[in-house]
């Protein structure tokens, strides 16, 4: 009989970062598809230029190229548009209920080169919904994996972009945080 490893942080951000290479685009695609379909919503002109409808680029690399965990790579946030943090924001000890268990907060967050045209926002506000989409039903993800709830991590604009001064960078995020 084999032995089982504790469910815990460190997998539970595995995990959350494969659920999003695997479904990050699809998701991503969906919503475009649905905005398309409202005349009432904002008409994005070539949306999939801006890099709204991928994360990374579909020809040459995969959305995990543009992803890294626990922390900022200059060369990846320097070369993708967005680029994504899966951080580690957090643990503490679930109620008393729930006794034994463990809180886990993880921060996903994008960030992109904000054009100053309002695409930006536009383009986050569809992020923020497919990250929301993903996590909403969390069957068959992380074993002992029993509840979620999420918070919205305010936008921030640096201004001037951390590596290149003549660009300034748009970053926001969604807070998950998960009982264990």
């Amino acid at each position: 009989m084999g032995v089982t490893a504790k469910y815990d942080a460190e997998r539970l951000m595995t995990d959350i970062k494969n659920k999003i290479v695997a479904n990050i685009n699809t998701k991503l695609l969906e919503i475009q598809t649905d905005k398309a379909k409202d005349a009432t919503n904002l008409v994005i002109p070539d949306f999939k230029k801006l890099g709204g409808g991928v994360l990374g680029d579909a020809v040459v690399s995969t959305p995990e190229d543009a992803i890294d965990l626990m922390g900022i790579n200059a060369a990846k946030m320097c070369a993708y548009d967005p680029y994504m943090i899966i951080q580690f924001a957090g643990a503490g000890i679930a109620d008393v209920q729930e006794m034994g268990r463990e809180i886990v907060e993880i921060a996903i967050i994008f960030s992109l080169i904000d054009p100053h045209d309002y695409t930006g926002e536009f383009r986050m506000n569809r992020y923020m919904r497919a990250i929301k989409e993903l996590f909403e039903s969390m069957s068959g993800f992380g074993t002992g994996c029993v509840s979620l709830s999420s918070t919205q991590i305010l936008p921030y604009l640096s201004n001037p972009d951390y590596w290149e001064d003549n660009k300034k960078r748009l970053t926001w995020g969604r807070g998950l945080k998960f009982t264990l």
